[in-house]
């Protein structure tokens, strides 16, 4: 459900940047059939995954450039503008920001946790530990891959282009809400690389996160019914359960009928938001997956371990429920 639900933001990403790639060419691209080639794109692309090794991960590499480019040209941003780094440390002292025009910091606080810890990657990280083969002799391994290959690059990325919008965006005055486009977003870098270039490796990266999390959301799905229905990877069923996300891609053409215009990026606001409610369910099943004998045996933790374990749990849940409730709250004002 959250693949699916995710899918729609990511659709409008892509599909903008596309969009705005257009124009700066000096072409008009349709948003309908922009959108629908980048689901034949996301569908060619995810029939490899169990077929070509060798494809995957040239497309892999590909995505992993074009994200990292953005990335320096953040870091970029962030040199060549003036920072103020005793602000930047207490940014990461959690606390809500001073509200700013009509956007609620409470929903962009609780969207931002949404984005951060995701069901559906909460599923796919173990999923791909045990692809791989990896047991208790490789736990430190799983450990060291989790803190370096997934917590310091979503930190550093995030901060820079939190810092980077703060220079330039922020700083300049100009109202960035939710009828903003993918061409006022990618003002961020235009004031080091130029108006033109700084859009186009904006647009470029941005379409390289949300296309590489398009094909996630459908991996994710065939996985899914892979461990649920028991259908083999690379068959028939486990090929259509991965296309279950695929009708998001009509979002492009049905926002503007809903008074959305020019494919804003806010849409991904909401969904992170409806989004995060479904993590608490993952959550309990870690805590009953703890108690259980049958699944742990002797690795099952007791005493003040598991006292620790179902606290901080607790709390995670409680924590994730009353933020959901809020941002749920503010959207429906």
């Amino acid at each position: 459900v959250a693949s699916v639900v995710w899918h729609v933001p990511q659709y409008v990403l892509a599909t903008g940047a596309l969009v705005d790639l257009g124009r700066t060419a000096g072409a008009e691209l349709p948003p309908l059939g922009t959108s629908l080639f980048v689901l034949v794109l996301a569908v060619a692309m995810t029939s490899c995954y169990g077929r070509s090794v060798r494809l995957v991960r040239a497309y892999e590499s590909a995505l992993k450039y074009l994200v990292w480019a953005i990335v320096l040209s953040l870091l970029w941003v962030v040199l060549r503008t003036d920072t103020d780094w005793g602000r930047v440390l207490w940014g990461f002292v959690p606390h809500l920001p001073q509200q700013r025009h009509a956007e609620s910091p409470v929903t962009l606080v609780v969207s931002g946790l949404g984005a951060a810890v995701g069901i559906n990657m909460v599923f796919l990280y173990p999923y791909s530990l045990l692809a791989r083969g990896w047991g208790r002799a490789h736990r430190n391994l799983a450990r060291c891959d989790l803190l370096l290959g997934m917590w310091l690059p979503y930190t550093l990325a995030t901060s820079l282009m939190v810092i980077a919008a703060a220079n330039t965006l922020f700083a300049s005055g100009e109202p960035v809400g939710r009828g903003a486009t993918i061409h006022q977003v990618g003002a961020v870098l235009g004031q080091v690389l130029g108006p033109v270039l700084g859009r186009v490796v904006f647009d470029l990266g941005m379409f390289a996160m949300a296309f590489s999390t398009i094909s996630l959301h459908m991996v994710v799905c065939g996985f899914v019914a892979s461990a649920w229905f028991g259908c083999a990877v690379g068959s028939c069923a486990h090929r259509l359960w991965s296309l279950l996300p695929a009708p998001a891609c009509l979002a492009p053409a049905l926002l503007p009928l809903l008074g959305y215009q020019n494919l804003p990026p806010w849409i991904g606001v909401p969904t992170n938001v409806l989004c995060l409610g479904l993590l608490p369910l993952c959550y309990v099943g870690f805590l009953l997956l703890q108690q259980s004998r049958a699944y742990l045996g002797a690795d099952r933790p007791r005493g003040t371990r598991l006292a620790l374990w179902l606290t901080a749990m607790g709390l995670a849940i409680a924590t994730i429920v009353v933020g959901f409730a809020a941002g749920l709250r503010d959207l429906l004002r």
